[in-house]
């Protein structure tokens, strides 16, 4: 099917080796619908709405960095009938944990957190 929309770059990946702070970037929530993820991004946390789908594409690479995601939809990196065949597609958790509870916030927990 047709993508619906295109996620661009957050704050683009330069490379430094300077050290992640979660609020030198933008906390990003996905709008209603299939998101397609090209180009690799940096955020703070990512919320997946219920309604979302954000969507990995087959680009050699690609990498979300992200403090904490928050998966109420879906959260798709190939599929059975569409395999990834590029090198180095992941996800990577940034920054330091900040020791809050998941019950507090969990924006502010680090992780991979999924509700249904």
């Amino acid at each position: 099917g047709q993508i619906a929309r295109v996620v661009d770059n957050v704050t683009e990946d330069e490379g430094s080796a300077r050290a992640f702070n979660a609020q030198e970037v933008p906390d990003v929530t996905l709008p209603t619908g299939r998101v397609l993820l090209k180009a690799s991004i940096k955020v703070g946390t990512l919320i997946i709405p219920p309604g979302s789908t954000l969507i990995f594409d087959d680009v050699p690479g690609l990498t979300l960095s992200a403090h904490s995601i928050v998966v109420k939809g879906s959260l798709i990196m190939g599929a059975e009938t569409c395999r990834l065949q590029s090198d180095g597609i992941g996800i990577e958790l940034v920054g330091t944990p900040d020791h809050a509870t998941f019950d507090a916030d969990k924006k502010h927990s680090k992780g991979i957190i999924v509700e249904s």
